[in-house]
């Protein structure tokens, strides 16, 4: 029957929600790298904005090349003058 099986979820996190969750721990961890605190407990802040600034870029980069189609491409009405073999793509 359908009511036993576990529900799971059908997706995962998209590149744009996982790009605004890597922004998210860079604000939360440099708000506490502002506290006065003992420092391991800094060391651990700053390298939370490290690992969340490289996720931003990483997820942010993907967002923008894969799920935007970035980048754009030109339409075909200006591709008409060039000659096929000098087309990229």
């Amino acid at each position: 029957m359908r009511g036993d099986r576990p529900l799971t979820a059908r997706r995962g996190a998209s590149c744009a929600e996982r790009f605004w969750i890597a922004v998210a721990l860079v604000v939360v961890s440099l708000l506490w790298s502002t506290r006065d605190m003992t420092p391991w407990a800094v060391i651990v802040s700053w390298a939370g904005v490290v690992v969340g600034a490289a996720g931003a870029l990483h997820f942010g980069w993907r967002y923008a090349c894969r799920d935007r189609r970035w980048p754009p491409r030109p339409h075909r009405a200006l591709l008409d003058g060039i000659p096929r073999g000098r087309q990229s793509w």
